[in-house]
């Protein structure tokens, strides 16, 4: 048993990535940064490889958003931007969610601030928060109708995203669950 425990402790310190990523010199222009990341996270097996570099390339640069890249890949990569695109790449081949890594994240119509231990809002939430809206937009307003307000009880450590986009729409809901912080109330 010891014997395997230390074949896997060599193993896991011999897979662990390269201490410093760098860009080759060649790449000087946004669209070859970009290839040369997608290269590293892919042998590197990154998940979403090209999504990934797509993001950190636009929190970067100061873009912010991928879509804005588009059309852009002759433009030349700034020096800080780069300093910047490459540290970002060593937390993403260290596998740090590109969530962390440029600090917030779309949900719906708002941007939320991201860090560990925070979750991080996936597409699976959007839809569950537009389940939610179509399945209690009757009760809902029938309470408050009434003069009542209308509950949810999150049954597990969900998002709090989720209350904090539905409550601006829907001032009569409450949460109440592990996810949901009395100061929110």
């Amino acid at each position: 048993m010891l014997k395997h425990a230390a074949r896997v402790g060599v193993l896991l310190l011999n897979s662990s990535p390269a201490r410093a990523f760098r860009l080759p010199a060649q790449a000087t222009s946004l669209g070859s940064a970009l290839s040369a990341a997608e290269t590293a996270f892919l042998k590197g097996k990154v998940p979403e490889a090209r999504l990934s570099a797509e993001h950190l390339l636009a929190h970067a640069t100061g873009l912010r958003e991928r879509s804005r890249l588009f059309g852009r890949d002759d433009e030349p990569l700034a020096a800080d931007a780069r300093a910047s695109f490459e540290e970002m790449c060593m937390q993403r081949l260290r596998r740090t969610p590109v969530q962390y890594i440029v600090g917030d994240w779309d949900f719906h119509e708002l941007t939320l601030r991201v860090a560990p231990p925070v979750l991080i809002p996936r597409p699976e939430t959007e839809e569950l928060v537009e389940l939610v809206l179509a399945a209690a937009r009757g009760p809902a307003t029938a309470a408050a109708e009434a003069g009542a307000s209308f509950r949810i009880l999150d049954v597990g450590y969900t998002h709090i995203c989720i209350y904090i986009y539905i409550y601006p729409f829907h001032s009569v809901w409450h949460c109440c669950g592990p996810g949901c912080d009395k100061r929110l109330h």
